[in-house]
């Protein structure tokens, strides 16, 4: 678990959520998956609360409204071993967020890790066009 800085820029600090041997769709064993939480305002938890949050690893996403899931790559990748936030790598005024798979293999062999970055959007950016789930990949 580590803050995430703001992801989607809405002014509220959000929250990332590594599980490493979780098994995303369809069936990846132990490929990990990271959860992206949004920060609420307190008028905002006020008007509509939060209730329970279901960390799914099923083929349903989370709700565009709650956050977005990182899915692993590959099975035993064990990504969402390390999760942060990364500032604001690629200039764009909104914060990112870096995932860590521990045992993905690489340019270097097998179960070398490999780190991703994931840019954050702007709130109107993703009512237009939501996150979903993202999944990982290790190609070009």
């Amino acid at each position: 678990v580590s803050a995430a800085d703001d992801v989607n820029n809405d002014g509220v600090g959000d929250i990332i959520v590594g599980a490493l041997y979780a098994n995303p769709p369809p069936s990846e064993t132990d490929a990990g998956i990271s959860y992206v939480i949004y920060g609420r305002s307190l008028a905002m938890q006020v008007s509509n609360p939060f209730g329970d949050i279901q960390l799914t690893t099923g083929a349903t996403p989370l709700p565009t409204s709650v956050g977005f899931r990182i899915l692993g790559a590959a099975a035993a990748d064990q990504s969402g071993f390390s999760v942060s936030a990364a500032g604001d790598v690629n200039g764009d005024s909104i914060d990112d967020v870096i995932v860590g798979a521990l045992k993905a293999d690489g340019p270097n062999g097998a179960n070398c890790g490999i780190s991703y970055v994931i840019f954050g959007r702007s709130l109107a950016a993703q009512v237009a066009n939501p996150f979903g789930d993202i999944k990982l990949t290790t190609g070009a």
